[in-house]
C-alpha cells in the first residue's frame, strides 16, 4: 500500500468508527465520510475523517468495527458556517481495502502549510 507522492501523502491503517455520512457532490460522483481510529505507538488514539467516494464505500461497505488501510492525501479547508472560521482537515482516500488488524497512521507534508502572512504595524501593513 506504500505509494510515493511529492507533496503530501497519508497512510492510515485503523477502525472505523461510525457509519460513513453523506458529505458533499463533486464531478457527478457522491462523497462520504466517517472517522478513522488510529493508535499511536504511545497509545494515544488520532481520530482522523476519511472522505471517500460513493464507488470506494461500495467496494468496502466498511461499517463501525471494521478495520481499513488507506492510502491517501490530507486536505484542509476553512469552514465559515458557523461563529468565525474553522479550520477542518479530512484524509481524501485514493484508495481504501479491508485492513490486517495493524494501526498506523504516517502524514509526509512538503511545501508551504499555510499562506504568506500579513504583517501589521500600527495601521500600516506590508506583505512579507
Amino acid at each position: 500500500m506504500v505509494r510515493e507522492q511529492k507533496n503530501n501523502y497519508a497512510a492510515l491503517s485503523g477502525e472505523v468508527i461510525q457509519e460513513p455520512i453523506y458529505s458533499h457532490s463533486a464531478g457527478g460522483e457522491d462523497y462520504f465520510t466517517f472517522p478513522l481510529r488510529c493508535l499511536r505507538l504511545s497509545g494515544a488514539e488520532d481520530l482522523l475523517n476519511l472522505v471517500l467516494s460513493r464507488t470506494q464505500l461500495e467496494q468496502l461497505d466498511g461499517r463501525p468495527g471494521d478495520r481499513v488501510g488507506v492510502v491517501g492525501q490530507v486536505r484542509s479547508y476553512n469552514n465559515h458556517s458557523g461563529q468565525g472560521s474553522k479550520l477542518v482537515i479530512t484524509v481524501f482516500a485514493q484508495s481504501i481495502e479491508p485492513g490486517d488488524g495493524s494501526y498506523f497512521n504516517r502524514i509526509l507534508l512538503s511545501g508551504a502549510l499555510c499562506k504568506k502572512p500579513v504583517l501589521r504595524a500600527a495601521g500600516r501593513w506590508w506583505p512579507s
